[in-house]
């Protein structure tokens, strides 16, 4: 079986992760990272995300394998921190990654959810109640005005 035969059944939205390929399959990952076979991976389809990326050919293949054409910027910052912050030095994140043809969203932002635990018996009410009001006064309205917009929007 050809190498790229094997890289092909590996393939995830496009391309195959470095990372992923030495969890799966370690004699592969072995003969792709061994220097003498740079001639061999030159026009396969592989991401090198072990590393950081420095442009935006080798961001778009790290943004595509790991979440499609829509991106959680909350989930980037978090667990991928410093890829977060390459992009981060090439300008504002939401906008270079838009200008890439990605949507970007943040999941931290998305109140919704949060609001069906607004119980009394829910430990962290205060904050949840904070954030609304935070949210509100921004909009320039009330919190229940926002709960009540919020649950007409199916929202909830």
């Amino acid at each position: 079986m050809s190498l790229k035969a094997l890289i092909d059944q590996e393939l995830e939205n496009g391309y195959v992760s470095i990372k992923l390929l030495k969890e799966k399959k370690p004699y592969l990952y072995k003969v792709i990272v061994d220097p003498n076979s740079k001639e061999l991976i030159k026009d396969l389809p592989i991401l090198f995300d072990d590393r950081l990326f420095k442009c935006q050919a080798d961001g778009t293949k790290f943004l595509r394998l790991l979440y499609g054409i829509r991106v959680d910027l909350t989930h980037l910052k978090k667990h991928y921190r410093t890829q977060y912050l390459a992009v981060n030095r090439m300008g504002n994140v939401k906008n270079v990654i838009e200008s890439w043809g990605f949507e970007c969203y943040y999941s931290a932002k998305d109140y919704a959810d949060k609001i069906q635990k607004l119980t009394p018996e829910n430990d962290s009410r205060r904050k949840i109640y904070n954030k609304l009001y935070y949210q509100s006064r921004k909009r320039g309205i009330t919190v229940d005005e926002l709960r009540k917009e919020l649950r007409k929007s199916d929202k909830c």
